[in-house]
Protein backbone atom coordinates (compact mmCIF):
# COMPACT_ATOMS: atom_id res chain seq x y z
CA UNK A 1 0.00 0.00 0.00
CA UNK A 2 2.81 2.41 0.90
CA UNK A 3 4.60 1.62 -2.37
CA UNK A 4 1.47 2.46 -4.39
CA UNK A 5 1.00 5.70 -2.48
CA UNK A 6 4.68 6.63 -2.96
CA UNK A 7 4.45 5.85 -6.69
CA UNK A 8 1.28 7.95 -7.09
CA UNK A 9 2.89 10.84 -5.20
CA UNK A 10 6.02 10.61 -7.38
CA UNK A 11 3.93 10.65 -10.57
CA UNK A 12 1.91 13.61 -9.31
CA UNK A 13 5.08 15.57 -8.52
CA UNK A 14 6.59 14.68 -11.90
CA UNK A 15 3.51 15.84 -13.82
CA UNK A 16 3.34 19.07 -11.79
CA UNK A 17 7.01 19.83 -12.43
CA UNK A 18 6.69 19.13 -16.16
CA UNK A 19 3.65 21.38 -16.53
CA UNK A 20 5.37 24.15 -14.57
CA UNK A 21 8.41 24.01 -16.83
CA UNK A 22 6.46 24.31 -20.05
CA UNK A 23 6.92 27.54 -21.93
CA UNK A 24 3.33 27.58 -23.19
CA UNK A 25 1.98 31.12 -23.24
CA UNK A 26 5.25 32.58 -21.97
CA UNK A 27 6.74 33.64 -25.31
CA UNK A 28 6.83 37.43 -25.38
CA UNK A 29 6.28 39.51 -28.49
CA UNK A 30 7.39 43.15 -28.71
CA UNK A 31 4.61 45.52 -29.76
CA UNK A 32 4.21 49.25 -30.30
CA UNK A 33 1.03 51.23 -29.71
CA UNK A 34 0.58 54.65 -31.34
CA UNK A 35 -2.78 56.42 -30.93
CA UNK A 36 -4.06 57.40 -34.38
CA UNK A 37 -6.42 60.33 -34.95
CA UNK A 38 -7.11 60.94 -31.24
CA UNK A 39 -5.90 63.80 -29.07
CA UNK A 40 -4.06 62.47 -26.00
CA UNK A 41 -4.30 64.81 -22.99
CA UNK A 42 -2.93 62.45 -20.36
CA UNK A 43 -1.41 59.06 -19.63
CA UNK A 44 -2.35 56.60 -16.87
CA UNK A 45 -0.16 53.45 -16.70
CA UNK A 46 -1.07 50.71 -14.17
CA UNK A 47 1.33 47.74 -14.40
CA UNK A 48 2.96 45.09 -12.22
CA UNK A 49 6.62 44.00 -12.22
CA UNK A 50 7.53 46.34 -15.06
CA UNK A 51 10.07 49.12 -15.41
CA UNK A 52 8.63 52.25 -17.03
CA UNK A 53 10.99 54.37 -19.13
CA UNK A 54 9.79 57.78 -20.35
CA UNK A 55 11.67 59.45 -23.22
CA UNK A 56 10.90 62.36 -25.57
CA UNK A 57 9.22 61.51 -28.86
CA UNK A 58 11.16 62.37 -31.99
CA UNK A 59 8.13 62.62 -34.26
CA UNK A 60 5.68 64.54 -32.03
CA UNK A 61 3.44 61.51 -31.37
CA UNK A 62 2.85 59.26 -28.38
CA UNK A 63 4.31 55.74 -28.65
CA UNK A 64 4.27 52.88 -26.16
CA UNK A 65 6.66 49.98 -26.73
CA UNK A 66 5.95 46.87 -24.65
CA UNK A 67 6.07 43.08 -24.72
CA UNK A 68 3.19 40.74 -24.08
CA UNK A 69 2.40 37.04 -24.22
CA UNK A 70 -0.74 34.92 -24.28
CA UNK A 71 -0.78 34.98 -20.47
CA UNK A 72 0.52 38.51 -19.74
CA UNK A 73 -0.98 41.35 -21.75
CA UNK A 74 -2.33 44.90 -21.53
CA UNK A 75 -5.66 46.64 -21.95
CA UNK A 76 -4.83 49.89 -23.78
CA UNK A 77 -7.58 52.45 -24.35
CA UNK A 78 -8.23 56.16 -24.69
CA UNK A 79 -11.11 57.73 -22.77
CA UNK A 80 -13.47 60.36 -24.17
CA UNK A 81 -11.48 62.98 -22.24
CA UNK A 82 -8.25 61.91 -24.00
CA UNK A 83 -6.60 59.92 -21.19
CA UNK A 84 -4.52 57.05 -22.60
CA UNK A 85 -4.74 54.14 -20.14
CA UNK A 86 -2.57 51.01 -20.08
CA UNK A 87 -3.54 48.33 -17.54
CA UNK A 88 -1.65 45.07 -16.93
CA UNK A 89 -3.75 41.91 -17.16
CA UNK A 90 -2.79 38.29 -16.55
CA UNK A 91 -4.26 34.84 -17.19
CA UNK A 92 -1.50 33.12 -15.20
CA UNK A 93 -2.23 30.25 -12.85
CA UNK A 94 -0.16 29.37 -9.79
CA UNK A 95 1.86 26.82 -11.80
CA UNK A 96 3.07 29.59 -14.13
CA UNK A 97 5.08 31.10 -11.29
CA UNK A 98 7.22 27.97 -10.80
CA UNK A 99 10.56 27.88 -12.54
CA UNK A 100 10.04 30.10 -15.59
CA UNK A 101 11.77 33.33 -16.47
CA UNK A 102 10.77 36.26 -18.65
CA UNK A 103 12.19 36.96 -22.08
CA UNK A 104 14.82 39.69 -22.20
CA UNK A 105 13.16 43.12 -22.24
CA UNK A 106 9.69 41.79 -21.41
CA UNK A 107 9.74 43.66 -18.10
CA UNK A 108 10.24 47.13 -19.63
CA UNK A 109 7.71 49.57 -21.06
CA UNK A 110 9.05 52.55 -23.00
CA UNK A 111 6.78 55.55 -23.43
CA UNK A 112 7.66 58.25 -25.94
CA UNK A 113 5.97 61.54 -25.10
CA UNK A 114 5.90 64.57 -27.43
CA UNK A 115 6.79 68.02 -26.16
CA UNK A 116 3.17 68.94 -25.36
CA UNK A 117 1.37 69.70 -22.12
CA UNK A 118 -0.41 66.80 -20.43
CA UNK A 119 -3.26 67.16 -17.98
CA UNK A 120 -2.40 63.80 -16.35
CA UNK A 121 0.74 61.69 -16.14
CA UNK A 122 0.23 58.79 -13.72
CA UNK A 123 2.68 55.86 -13.67
CA UNK A 124 2.05 52.98 -11.24
CA UNK A 125 4.23 49.88 -11.05
CA UNK A 126 5.77 47.33 -8.72
CA UNK A 127 9.32 46.17 -9.29
CA UNK A 128 11.07 43.23 -7.68
CA UNK A 129 14.55 44.21 -6.50
CA UNK A 130 17.33 42.21 -8.24
CA UNK A 131 19.31 42.06 -4.99
CA UNK A 132 16.47 40.90 -2.75
CA UNK A 133 13.16 39.14 -3.13
CA UNK A 134 11.16 42.22 -2.05
CA UNK A 135 8.78 44.17 -4.26
CA UNK A 136 8.62 47.93 -4.17
CA UNK A 137 5.71 49.95 -5.39
CA UNK A 138 6.16 53.18 -7.33
CA UNK A 139 3.65 55.85 -8.19
CA UNK A 140 4.40 59.06 -10.05
CA UNK A 141 1.70 61.56 -10.82
CA UNK A 142 1.93 65.00 -12.36
CA UNK A 143 -1.10 67.32 -12.41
Amino acid sequence: MKKKLSLMLALLLLSASLSACSDEGNTFETKTYTPEGVAVNGIDIQVTDREIVVIPSGDGQFHIEYSESAKEFYDISISDSGILTMIYESDKTWTDYIGGSKSAGADQITIQIPNTALSVLALRTTIKSPTSNCSTSSFVSLP
